[in-house]
């Protein structure tokens, strides 16, 4: 039993000790548009921040690009590698609400002022859209920064875990894989 609390302890930490909050900005075709929903957070110890003014709201599949909200901003430069998301050319958004955030190809940009670990929020919508219309191959798209926190681009029903659902996997992993070996 000892060792099983052992086993259970280090996996619980080997998850959740290295996993980060993070920023997910999931994108699904809802109806006849496509909605963009952000949540998470970034955390920005250890990383550069910069000043910026971002104007434009879309998508540029082609580019790795989309941006929400314009505004001024801080912006983490080459903090992450550029990819594409489909052969798309630059579409402009049709609405937008919360917080700024954007990838611009390899910077981070989030709202001036933004104080580390603080809760993201917003949405982006392209009317009358679908991802074939925009040009985008469905799939989800990891970006890691310099720190180890992480930013996730998905675009359809592509489910991201969460680190706390990570860690529940492991645990009943290891028990599954305990108990088999008593047998």
């Amino acid at each position: 039993m000892t060792k099983l609390r052992f086993l259970v302890v280090a996996i619980w930490f080997t998850v959740c000790g290295s996993a980060s909050a993070g920023v997910i900005y999931a994108f699904t075709e809802s109806g006849s548009n496509v909605v963009g929903d952000l949540s998470g957070s970034i955390n920005t110890t250890g990383l550069t921040l910069g000043s910026c003014i971002k104007t434009g709201i879309g998508i540029n599949p082609a580019g790795g690009l989309f941006s929400g909200p314009d505004g001024s901003c801080s912006e983490i430069t080459g903090a992450v590698a550029a990819q594409s998301w489909g052969p798309g050319a630059l579409t402009l958004a049709d609405g937008t609400t919360g917080d700024l955030f954007a990838l611009a190809f390899v910077n981070v940009v989030l709202p001036d002022g933004y104080a580390s670990g603080t809760a993201l929020s917003g949405t982006l919508t392209f009317l009358g859209a679908t991802f074939a219309s925009l040009g985008i191959t469905p799939g989800s798209h990891l970006y890691t920064l310099a720190n180890r926190d992480t930013v996730t681009i998905s675009f359809g029903p592509t489910l991201v875990p969460e680190p706390a659902t990570l860690a529940l996997l492991g645990i009943g992993l290891a028990g599954f894989g305990f108990a088999r070996r008593k047998q």
